[in-house]
């Protein structure tokens, strides 16, 4: 077993729906053992150094497949500020970072937050027709925000 690889690897900048993503790969499918994996960070203007795989630029170096999920921009720098947050990443390197998983082909599949909410069934429906897992039988979503911890737990109810 390769503990630095998953089947399908989750990537999107900070506060974009990761963790609702690595929730959903781990309670809703079979057999895909989703494991985090740290990593230095390599996207321009984004910080800190040591960081999370799923906040770097896509990649397959590290997956079979890799799902992005993502929030318009000014919707993006909303969430950040809202909780705090400041990153350097500017509309240029946003939109670099998304061009870098269009360029992962089929492999990748490229998901907006908002959409993936309002249509989870069919979002994990999506997962599984195109990277050939398994659904568990009664999926369910997340009806909590999640605690930061990579989607393994949750708490507040969504208002």
């Amino acid at each position: 077993m390769n503990f630095n690889h998953n089947n399908i690897q989750v990537f999107g900048l900070p506060h974009s729906g990761t963790n609702f993503v690595e929730w959903s790969l781990r309670n809703n499918f079979i057999g895909l053992d989703y494991k985090v994996i740290p990593s230095v960070n390599n996207v321009d203007g984004s910080y800190p150094k040591d960081t999370l795989l799923k906040h770097n630029y896509p990649t397959l170096k590290y997956s079979n497949y890799a799902i992005l999920i993502y929030k318009p921009f000014d919707e993006w720098q909303k969430s950040l500020k809202k909780h705090g947050w400041s990153f350097g990443v500017t509309q240029y390197g946003y939109q670099k970072y998304i061009d870098s998983a269009k360029a992962l082909g089929d492999n990748c599949y490229i998901i907006d937050w908002k959409w993936c909410c309002n249509n989870y069934l069919e979002f994990l429906s999506n997962i599984k027709d195109k990277f050939g897992v398994k659904l568990i039988d009664n999926p369910t979503q997340p009806m909590h925000r999640m605690n930061g911890d990579s989607g393994l737990t949750t708490n507040e109810d969504y208002v």
